[in-house]
């Protein structure tokens, strides 16, 4: 595992790496400048991405691809799956061992995050779940999430942080809520987010030394505490973890029963307040939604399915051929490397009319963050499910929100470009104004 691994080793790959990146971004390839998550246009890089054609070879020996008829074929043709042909176990080689052959692929495996799985596997673990933490078990739970978002706003100023003091709090305790864990558990959780955040962007981007040890050790802390309760069976009886394994219909194993709970916890709370943060960005100039979102459930969905097709939770999907392909004109080699940049084929002006635009009336569109057979089915419903409550409970308690800073996101965050920092001001309705 990365955990044995000596400092020294684990410093000169990710060092390695981070070097490699920015060799290949001086050549100006985009995709290795949207890896660097260097303040460059983003938009910009997309554009020169679907500039040379659908799909390409990047100079980091990825193919890659920013279009939405290419990235839906993709991200469903099973003879890509995220993990590399003919390797099972945690992938440990790739560290060091062979980084100049895949250079920027799978940076950390992340034991502990089954990141890596095959697609059959994700589909195993989809239909485990879906009673459970599926579109229809959660939205019976909409209302535990607003009431819990709604008394911690109850206790915060008119000014505060809104993915510190909000949404970072609220989503891992509605993901605790959801999952049965006891209190104590979630606020060990809670302690273990800061770390556990950087799991996806880790996939993909080095990190520095110490977050990468830090990133590690949160997520054995995470499995090894969601791997006391499924075998304890201490979990609250109407949580997921406890329904799960008392499912009249099948015998789960509980190896199966962390992994769900673990892609929840450990990368699902992130992409939850990483979300929100995203959907009230988009109404801070539109109070005629901001009403709306308040008065109607549906409208607060509409929402936050535009911002999924605008900010994905995970940008960027990195794939491996299983077998050697041809892939609109292009031929990939077994064990090839093909990324969708799912953010930029949200954007593709051939599929999407208008398409950085925020218009929650553009009718049904496929969500590319939900493809079956990949973890991110997993962890975006429940995503989706909390940003939807949040952003009903935000609007229910307070007036449209006024910017009270400029945003941070997160340096090396090329995956998820999640924000640190998100300062608002507020003004409280009268309870005249609430009705």
């Amino acid at each position: 595992m990365i955990t044995r691994r000596s400092d020294a080793d684990l410093g000169r790959h990710l060092l390695t790496l981070r070097t490699l990146q920015w060799i290949y971004g001086a050549q100006a390839d985009p995709y290795a400048l949207l890896l660097r998550a260097d303040d460059s246009d983003v938009a910009e890089l997309h554009r020169q991405i679907r500039q040379p054609g659908r799909l390409h070879r990047s100079s980091t020996g990825a193919w890659v691809t920013g279009s939405g008829s290419t990235a839906a074929r993709i991200l469903s043709d099973a003879r890509l799956q995220p993990s590399h042909p003919n390797l099972a176990g945690p992938q440990e080689h790739l560290i060091h061992d062979e980084v100049w052959v895949r250079p920027i692929c799978h940076v950390l495996p992340l034991v502990e995050a089954p990141m890596f799985l095959t697609r059959a596997d994700y589909e195993r673990l989809s239909r485990l779940a879906d009673p459970v933490l599926g579109d229809g078990a959660l939205g019976v739970r909409h209302a535990d999430v607003v009431e819990i978002c709604l008394d911690h706003l109850d206790r915060l100023p008119g000014q505060f942080d809104l993915k510190v003091d909000f949404a970072a709090s609220t989503a891992m305790r509605a993901v605790g809520h959801l999952l049965g864990v006891s209190s104590t558990n979630v606020e060990a959780l809670a302690g273990l987010a800061p770390s556990l955040a950087l799991t996806l962007d880790a996939t993909l981007c080095p990190p520095q030394f110490r977050a990468a040890r830090a990133l590690t050790s949160a997520l054995s802390a995470c499995a090894a505490l969601l791997r006391s309760t499924i075998t304890t069976r201490s979990g609250r009886h109407d949580g997921a973890i406890s329904r799960l394994l008392t499912r009249p219909d099948t015998a789960p194993e509980p190896s199966d029963v962390l992994a769900v709970c673990v892609l929840t916890a450990a990368v699902g709370v992130e992409a939850a307040a990483n979300l929100l943060c995203h959907a009230v960005a988009e109404l801070l100039d539109r109070p005629e939604l901001w009403i709306a979102v308040r008065d109607d459930r549906e409208v607060a969905a509409r929402v936050v399915d535009e911002v999924l097709r605008l900010h994905p939770p995970r940008r960027l999907e990195s794939l491996v051929a299983q077998e050697q392909l041809e892939l609109d004109g292009e031929v990939i080699p077994v064990d090839g490397q093909v990324v969708v940049l799912v953010d930029a084929a949200g954007r593709d002006p051939d599929i999407h009319p208008r398409a950085d635009q925020f218009d929650i009336d553009r009718g049904p569109i496929d969500d590319l963050s939900t493809t079956p057979g990949l973890a991110a089915s997993l962890f975006v419903p429940v995503a989706r499910w909390y940003a939807i409550a949040a952003l009903q409970a935000l609007a229910t308690r307070t007036l449209l929100p006024g910017r009270a800073g400029a945003p941070l996101h997160r340096l090396r965050s090329p995956v998820t470009r999640a924000l640190l920092r998100m300062p608002l001001s507020f003004d409280r309705p009268t309870v005249r104004e609430r009705r």
